[in-house]
Order: structure tokens, then sequence, then C-alpha cells
């Protein structure tokens, strides 16, 4: 249920994107994420690939088959009171014209809906150009609700491609330093 909503936030904010990005884009202010004690993993894992796109997958996070995605990976639980595996997900969209990742962002956070924006910046460490915002409901309308989602962005050609890092609202900026690790990572067709 969460995912459908987010994936229709998602989608109703491309579609806007598509339709009303003439304005001219302006660089985004990074925001600082502090970061409690980070969630731990190894970057050992291996490097595979969906579609023509390549990203390295940390030891011990799973490959999810999921619809209308090139790929999903999930994290382990942290313990046994962990009931929310943390994952990221690999999804493109048509743009019908190429567009700047700044245009993408600024039309982005432009229309935010019932979610606030609670952080946002460059991933400069990355491939290809990337940047990211997280949003969350303003007012959690129940325990599945309270979760961070964090948009990882990069354009190729007339396509933007999300990755879609999702977070329990807790724990998002513990794992922050691994989903940039792995955001670094990502390669899509056209740079390989």
């Amino acid at each position: 249920m969460i995912r459908a909503m987010f994936s229709s936030l998602t989608t109703m904010a491309i579609c806007m994107f598509v339709v009303g990005c003439s304005e001219q884009a302006s660089q985004p202010e990074s925001v600082e994420v502090p970061v409690d004690t980070p969630a731990k993993t190894s970057f050992n894992g291996e490097e595979i690939a969906a579609d023509g796109y390549t990203i390295r997958v940390p030891d011990g996070w799973e490959i999810v088959d999921e619809e209308k995605t090139i790929l999903s990976i999930r994290s382990p639980l942290e313990d046994g009171n962990d009931t929310f595996g943390e994952n990221i997900r690999i999804v493109r969209y048509p743009l019908g014209r190429p567009h700047t990742v700044e245009e993408v962002l600024k039309r982005q956070k432009s229309d935010t809906g019932r979610f606030m924006l609670i952080g946002e910046g460059r991933v400069d460490e990355a491939r290809v150009p990337m940047t990211w915002m997280a949003l969350t409901p303003q007012t959690p309308q129940h325990d599945k609700d309270d979760r961070v989602k964090i948009d990882f962005m990069t354009t190729q050609g007339n396509e933007l491609v999300v990755l879609v890092a999702m977070a329990e609202r807790n724990a998002w900026k513990r794992y922050m330093p691994i989903f940039r690790e792995i955001v670094s990572t990502f390669q899509p067709p056209s740079h390989q």
C-alpha cells in the first residue's frame, strides 16, 4: 500500500514535471544530513545488471522481483524488532525531451502534495550527475505511513531515472551513507 502511494506520488510529480518544465533551473542547495550511528553493511557485494543498468549490491542485501521497476534491492532486517527492510528501486520515466537533473529537482520540489521536503542534495561521488530529495508525509495517517522516501535522480537523454530509496523515519539518516554508496555505483547503459 505504501509503495503504491509513493509510486502514485512519483508518477504524478513526473507528469507535472513533463508538462511544466519550461522554467529556468537553478542549482539545488545542499542540505547537511546529520547522521546518527550509521547502519552497518559491507560493500564487497556483487555488481549486478538489469536492462543495461548496473549497480553494486551490498553484502546481505537481496534482489527483489518487483513490477514496474528495473531492479529492486532490500536490506536485511537489523534485529528481531526490525520489521521493515530499507530498500532501493530503480525506475525510469519518459520525459519527452532532454532535461538536466537540476530542472528535474526544481520541478519535483515545486509540488510535493501532502508530503514535506526534509532534505536534499547532490551525490558528487556518483558516476553520473545525481541529485536527491527526501520526502515524508506531513501528517502520517498510520504506522506504515511513517516512512521517508529519498529520490535519487538523474536524466539520460529523454528519460528520468530515479533510484527510489525507502526507510523508516527513525532510520533514514543512518541509511543515507549506505544509500549514497549504492547510488554512487549506479551506471546507466549510456555510460558503460
